[in-house]
């Protein structure tokens, strides 16, 4: 009995004649073809797969004929725009068209790998020094039009480069190297060419490690907040928090999270961590309630927790969870989130119709719509630290924040700034009737038990 792939074949002397058995033979070597061609090549664009690469070059290391090999990873910059807008048959044909361009740009014997979305190109004989040389050819190969079923398609395209020996020995890490180059690229504008460097490789190691470690940091309680005190500026009284997340990992310390939070994003456990966040956050604020201080306390709203349609109801079953009146619960979200007006509206506004208060984070940084704001149900915002910093000293400064705190009073808005270091600067924001503050010179952000001291001595400020 011989199986492979799912074809059985029974070869009995009894019951088969000669020519049976032969024919059986034969089509047991066609289903290996058959299984070899699967698990070696892209069965939409027929070129070789990223396995058939790893596969030949090794066998070239067996056979000591590796030395000067080239390795580029090309990557077709919003290639996923192309598949929406045209289908995944144009995107394919669009691979396919660029492999036949590279191959005439370098030779019919150069071979191409399909990565997925991506093409690898591998070279003879390539010296080192010359790789960048390389890669602008292909940015300049592609760089003219291609037709596509009646359709005239312009790309361009991000690129990676690994060398045999000088950057690595292995295959695997050859084509990490590739990648690493590849998206930094990406996160540089696209439209380029970069090649390994060995401090890329450190950074992308603690990505990844980071990126590892978020998936157990909720479950192992290494996440945590901290908490910044917001007051009114003519009193000093404090009248409400901002939670804080913060992340002391067990290997790396205390990472920040402008360090994290992207890579949370990118992963896509940034909802788990942002509901945690509203969990706590909320959980907390009850019992300073339960202590006798009625303060309220706001959460971050990430880009990609705010699109997520159950947001308004799960946060509504936490404040239940907890008995805490929404109106204790601040909502705070940065201006990029009002791109798409609809949605942001409808979600905003469901957040206000259960009784919860949101607010504008770092204003005046990011996109904002004027005409927007003024419909939209929104109850503070909050002026970035980075017009505070050198007030009331830069005049440029001084003239954008009243303008600011004007706007919002025609608006409604009640006004808070962030970032406060200095008696002078709370002096000029009273004097120009900003109400709200938060920073260092009232508080930096600190523990739960340290805050319950600060609302100690808060209580004393008549």
């Amino acid at each position: 009995m011989l199986s492979d792939g799912g074809l059985i074949l029974k070869l009995d002397s009894h019951s088969n004649s000669r020519d049976e058995k032969q024919d059986l033979i034969v089509k047991l070597n066609k289903s290996k073809k058959y299984i070899y061609k699967l698990s070696n090549y892209d069965t939409l664009t027929g070129l070789p797969n990223r396995k058939n690469l790893v596969n030949t070059l090794n066998d070239s290391i067996k056979e000591g004929n590796i030395d000067g090999k080239a390795i580029f990873l090309m990557d077709v910059d919003r290639f996923h725009s192309v598949n929406e807008l045209y289908g995944r048959e144009v995107g394919d044909k669009l691979l396919n068209q660029l492999a036949d361009r590279m191959q005439k740009l370098f030779g019919k014997n150069t071979v191409f790998y399909n990565g997925e979305d991506e093409l690898y190109i591998v070279l003879e004989n390539i010296p080192y020094f010359e790789l960048r040389q390389f890669g602008s050819e292909i940015q300049n190969a592609t760089a003219e039009p291609f037709e596509i079923d009646g359709r005239r398609l312009y790309i361009t395209v991000s690129i990676g480069m690994s060398h045999y020996p000088m950057t690595g020995q292995e295959i695997e890490t050859l084509l990490l190297q590739a990648e690493i180059a590849m998206f930094k690229v990406k996160n540089s504008g696209k439209d380029g060419r970069q090649v390994f460097l060995l401090e890329d490789a450190e950074i992308v190691r603690r990505k990844r490690q980071l990126e590892f470690g978020l998936k157990e940091a909720l479950e192992n309680a290494e996440m945590f907040l901290v908490y910044q005190p917001k007051v009114i500026l003519h009193t000093g009284k404090v009248y409400s928090v901002e939670s804080l997340l913060r992340w002391q990992h067990p290997k790396l310390g205390l990472i920040s999270p402008s360090e994290f939070i992207p890579i949370a994003e990118e992963s896509g456990i940034i909802m788990d961590i942002g509901y945690w966040v509203i969990d706590e956050a909320v959980r907390k604020t009850k019992e300073w309630h339960n202590l006798g201080y009625k303060i309220g306390t706001s959460v971050n709203v990430s880009a990609v927790q705010f699109s997520d349609r159950e947001l308004v109801s799960r946060i509504v079953e936490t404040l239940e969870k907890y008995d805490l009146n929404p109106k204790y619960l601040i909502i705070e979200i940065t201006e990029s989130v009002t791109r798409d007006h609809g949605y942001a509206e409808e979600i905003i506004r469901n957040l206000h119709n259960e009784g919860l208060k949101v607010a504008i984070d770092d204003f005046g940084t990011g996109y904002s719509s004027l005409g927007l704001l003024n419909n939209m149900y929104i109850d503070m915002i909050k002026i970035d630290r980075s017009f505070i910093f050198d007030v009331p000293t830069n005049s440029k400064n001084v003239s954008l924040v009243k303008a600011m705190i004007q706007m919002g009073k025609n608006l409604e808005f009640d006004i808070l700034a962030e970032g406060i270091e200095t008696s002078e600067q709370s002096d000029f924001l009273i004097e120009n009737k900003c109400e709200f503050g938060q920073g260092f010179y009232f508080s930096k952000p600190i523990t739960s038990d340290e805050l319950t001291d600060y609302l100690q001595l808060n209580e004393l400020i008549k």
